[in-house]
């Protein structure tokens, strides 16, 4: 089985509307028997549901999960996603296919494992919360130039994010796809970090998912 991973384009509103375009375009063409849309989809901590739902990317993606088979991996910032989201699609914390493990890769990180669950509740309970405590606790993200991969954009959050998935896949003898740290990387086959569709433009290939092999790419 073919499958195409990506994750983190964290849509609230039309910016990233070309590389969206294109993503949906390359997607029907190249055929895949599964897209995994692997977290960070879309951003309702910087605008809320009914406004992203207007957006001409978000309604580009919901054309492509209506003719494609997608798994929708509804985790970390999409945690709150209505049912109305993406209705195509099927939701799962996780999924299996074959050798592969997609997570969207928060739960790797030192600072989300302890933090995240409350703001998940709060994003639930709450959701009128998280735009003005984003604005106050996470700063602005600044686009990167030029191309991007694990040397430019590697530090220490990185790293430690990268091994505690690494450890996790050889405990469980999978091989592990995750998004969430926006630093394209690949580990032997054994861990793939797709990267990101906010900086790098980046998805990840696995060309048959009963093989380790995984490819790279950019829009």
């Amino acid at each position: 089985m073919k499958i195409i991973s990506a994750s983190d384009f964290h849509v609230f509103n039309d910016k990233r509307l070309p590389e969206v375009h294109t993503f949906r375009d390359m997607v029907l063409d190249e055929k895949p028997d599964l897209l995994i849309l692997n977290g960070d989809i879309f951003d309702p901590w910087k605008a809320i549901w009914p406004d992203i739902v207007q957006t001409i990317s978000y309604h580009w993606l919901e054309d492509l999960t209506g003719r494609q088979r997608t798994i929708y991996i509804n985790r970390n910032h999409d945690y709150n996603a209505p049912a109305y989201v993406l209705p195509s699609a099927t939701r799962a914390a996780q999924y299996r296919s074959g050798r592969w493990l997609f997570m969207h890769g928060w739960e790797f990180s030192m600072d989300w494992s302890v933090f995240g669950p409350a703001l998940f509740w709060l994003s639930v309970h709450w959701p009128g919360l998280m735009i003005p405590l984003n604005r106050i606790v996470i700063p602005a993200h600044p686009a990167k130039d030029g191309p991007h991969d694990k040397r430019q954009d590697w530090n220490m959050f990185v790293e430690t994010g990268h091994d505690r998935a690494r450890m996790y896949a050889q405990k469980d003898n999978v091989n592990l796809c995750i998004g969430h740290y926006h630093c394209p990387s690949a580990f032997d086959g054994l861990i793939v970090d797709d990267g990101d569709m906010e900086d790098s433009m980046s998805f990840a290939v696995i060309p048959d998912d009963s093989k380790d092999e995984t490819e790279l790419r950019h829009l």
